[in-house]
């Protein structure tokens, strides 16, 4: 009898908090965790080795920084193994001759439907759909919590995405806001969406 996969979930809103069936991902040491986070956020759930050097070990040698990141590979893997088991890990993080990947079918990230919600609820918006664009804007609302942290420290990269965000959000609370005088429904929360567009 076959199970469901397990999902990991990762939230970026407020503050980064990652687990597998709500048990926390323990890491090993915080860059773990950092390249974890940067494949979580890539489009298609990947990264060359040589962009994970560059990002996070911009002044060390090559040598160096390939040792470094084969450290962080190994130090993943436990910290998923953990949770996992160790054979079902490769389904989840592999790691191959000149990339590292993450498995998206098996990962639920907010920053992900979050803006899946969005741009859904702009192509309905556009196109006249307005009851399945106040769905969308609806989830969407209620998914960011706030700028997007990280954990303990700032990362450059991060800052355009967090912008983005925080400009989509406001977008989507001024549509979800016309859409809903339009049809005379009254908003749910006026101060939480007040709030949440300032995030």
């Amino acid at each position: 009898m076959s199970t469901e996969p397990r999902l990991i979930t990762a939230r970026f809103f407020w503050r980064f908090t990652c687990a597998i069936d709500e048990e926390p991902v323990q890491w090993m040491r915080r860059m773990d965790r950092r390249v974890f986070q940067y494949l979580l956020l890539t489009p298609e759930g990947y990264a060359t080795r040589e962009e994970l050097q560059k990002i996070f070990w911009p002044d060390q040698d090559a040598k160096v920084s390939q040792l470094s990141l084969r450290t962080v590979c190994s130090n993943i893997r436990k910290a998923l193994g953990a949770l996992l088991g160790t054979d079902e890990t490769a389904n989840y993080f592999a790691v191959l001759e000149k990339t590292l990947n993450v498995n998206l079918e098996f990962v639920n990230v907010d920053v992900r439907r979050y803006i899946a919600h969005v741009r859904s609820a702009n192509v309905a918006y556009v196109s006249g759909d307005m009851n399945t664009a106040r769905v969308h804007f609806r989830r969407a609302i209620a998914i960011y919590r706030g700028h997007i942290g990280w954990g303990d420290e700032r990362e450059a990269w991060l800052e355009p995405l967090a912008s983005e965000c925080a400009e989509l959000q406001r977008g989507a609370i001024e549509r979800f806001a016309d859409l809903s005088r339009l049809s005379g429904v009254l908003l749910d929360n006026d101060a939480g969406l007040s709030s949440a567009s300032s995030g």
